[in-house]
């Protein structure tokens, strides 16, 4: 059935605004056909009025012990993909990075999915938020050498000029002097109508965006606290300096116990200092 953790995960992935996807239901050959019949309508209920909903986004049965609806899964997923709108290959490029290590031969070797833009052999990058800058000496692509990558694309980057000790998960590769970091960010905050209790004004929560993980400060900007199943305008104050721009998205979770409450998007990197009515201005 349903668990808590799957539950938690679709939040995330509405909060994040993901459109498109396919429903699996797994260990098919662990039940009969009539409790997978059960299973199947218990998802489709939990999906209706989602953007998962059936039949627009098909729920597939699957066993990796016996290959029963794997060639049916493959399928859909490449049906899926063909739907599926490209990142922009031409903006800025904005590389997230995810690991960061050392190969035998080559070096400092970092790895993410690019986000937007395009990345080359040779190109000069900057660190942020530390202002590193770094020489791409070699690209890999889902695992295969490559000229360039490309908004989308899983990559591996070779580097010049930084060791593993001055790169690490959460930091963003972009072109040099392109970006400006920012500790300030007004963001539109949605509270998840299962968060365990209202979001009070000047509350301390985990900060998740992009592969970045950090603490931030919720000020309301109107009222003195949000309550589940609402969204507000609210300004976020993070501890150190980060690479955000308008229309990132956003998870946080509260602070203790650990579980996520909400999320929403990146307004303003760059915002006004706070004034009164601030509600008001953001609304016209």
């Amino acid at each position: 059935s349903i668990k808590p953790q799957t539950r938690e995960h679709f939040d995330i992935l509405r909060l994040l605004g993901v459109q498109r996807g396919i429903t699996v239901l797994t260990k098919s050959d662990a039940v009969d056909s009539e409790m997978l019949d059960v299973v199947r309508l218990e998802v489709e209920e939990f999906l209706r009025g989602t953007f998962l909903e059936p039949p627009k986004a098909p729920i597939v049965a699957v066993s990796s012990l016996t290959g029963a609806g794997l060639d049916e899964l493959k399928q859909t997923m490449i049906a899926a993909a063909a739907d599926v709108q490209s990142r922009d290959a031409l903006c800025l490029a904005r590389l997230p990075v995810d690991r960061v290590f050392t190969m035998k031969g080559f070096g400092t070797v970092v790895t993410g999915t690019l986000i937007s833009g395009t990345i080359r052999r040779e190109d000069e990058m900057e660190v942020f938020p530390t202002g590193r800058k770094v020489r791409v000496r070699g690209v890999q692509v889902h695992g295969q050498s490559a000229d360039s990558a490309v908004a989308g694309q899983r990559t591996a980057l070779n580097l010049v000029g930084a060791s593993t000790d001055d790169l690490s998960r959460g930091m963003t590769l972009a072109p040099v002097a392109t970006f400006a970091t920012t500790r300030r960010v007004d963001v539109r905050l949605s509270l998840l109508s299962s968060a365990p209790r209202p979001l009070k004004s000047r509350t301390r929560v985990h900060f998740h965006s992009n592969t970045m993980e950090t603490v931030a400060e919720i000020a309301l900007h109107a009222g003195k606290q949000l309550v589940p199943g609402t969204e507000a305008f609210a300004r976020l104050k993070l501890p150190q300096a980060a690479l955000l721009l308008p229309g990132d998205r956003f998870i946080i979770r509260q602070f203790s116990p650990v579980v996520t409450i909400g999320g929403g998007m990146v307004l303003d990197p760059a915002p006004i200092p706070r004034m009164p009515r601030l509600e008001d201005f953001l609304r016209t």
